[in-house]
């Protein structure tokens, strides 16, 4: 009668060289594709609706502003207020806020005509404080103004 051999052990494991590669890739793809946002709204807003919607040309910077009111109301109350990055402002401390913003952006887009202000306000907002910010703005030679709001069929 023959011997019966024992066969040696089969190794069942799943080969993790590539694993390393797989991980990196994902993490530059998720780097390249996420769009981080520049600034968290402290302020409550119900974006109006609108029909016709256009997008901001890729050549133009944005810079943000929040207005309406604050959701700290025990500590600022209930007026409308301005944001602008992570603090809030008023109306004549526009010029210091914007020509901050336009030092941090490359020498090509820091004139007037290449630089849009895009205005994230509640749709109840009291006109006065927009006057105000759109005036400011003017006197700055700031003409490109983008007020946002959401597509009719979204709501």
């Amino acid at each position: 009668m023959g011997k019966f051999r024992k066969k040696a052990s089969v190794s069942q494991s799943i080969p993790t060289a590539s694993l390393p590669d797989i991980i990196f890739i994902l993490l530059f793809f998720f780097m390249v594709a996420t769009k981080m946002r520049k600034a968290d709204p402290k302020v409550v807003f119900t974006q109006p609706s609108a029909s016709q919607i256009q997008a901001i040309p890729e050549t133009m910077e944005s810079i943000d502003l929040f207005i309406g009111k604050p959701k700290d109301t025990q500590k600022y109350g209930t007026a409308p207020l301005i944001q602008a990055g992570e603090n809030f402002i008023s109306p004549e401390d526009l010029f210091t806020y914007i020509a901050d913003a336009r030092t941090k952006l490359p020498p090509t887009k820091r004139s007037p005509g290449k630089i849009i202000i895009n205005i994230k306000m509640d749709e109840n907002l009291p006109i006065g404080i927009l006057i105000d910010v759109k005036q400011r703005l003017r006197k700055m030679g700031i003409r490109n103004l983008n007020y946002t709001a959401l597509k009719q069929s979204e709501i």
